[in-house]
């Protein structure tokens, strides 16, 4: 037992970007609390008699991560948010247009495009979810957790 204790420490330091400023850890830190605050705004709520719906805008997601600001955090991080940010804008922009080509009438082929527009989706979801684990590593790896 006592011989694992120090084994736990130095691997949680070599874990840790040895580079890592306060300044840097709190950039980080801003960036996740802001892409929080992203989804936040992109969650719509509207009202109808009794009964509140939410609608997620994916479109407003992605100007929010727009707004998000990485000077100051260190270049992998930065690289690898940047990844996530254009992983959602390719998510929203399959969508919509996957919308705009089943609302402009297919037809009978609607069913087909329905189900190629779910595996789609199902396939972004997927890459877009790796892309923010891979931001939350990064994070970890900085010393930043959330």
């Amino acid at each position: 037992m006592r011989l694992i204790a120090p084994v736990l420490i130095c691997l949680a330091l070599v874990a840790c970007k040895p580079a890592t400023t306060p300044q840097e850890r709190e950039a980080i830190q801003t960036v996740l609390i802001d892409t929080s605050n992203a989804v936040d705004r992109a969650n719509v709520v509207t009202k109808r008699g009794r009964n509140y719906w939410t609608n997620f805008v994916s479109a407003k997601y992605v100007e929010g991560l727009h707004g998000v600001h990485t000077a100051g955090c260190p270049e992998e991080f930065r690289l690898t948010f940047l990844a996530y940010v254009q992983t959602v804008e390719r998510r929203s922009e399959s969508a919509r247009k996957l919308t705009g080509a089943v609302e402009t009438g297919l037809g009978a082929a609607k069913g087909n495009a329905d189900a190629v527009e779910d595996g789609l989706k199902r396939q972004d979801s997927v890459d877009t979810a790796e892309a923010w684990r891979k931001v939350k590593m990064s994070a970890l790896e900085y010393g930043v957790g959330n």
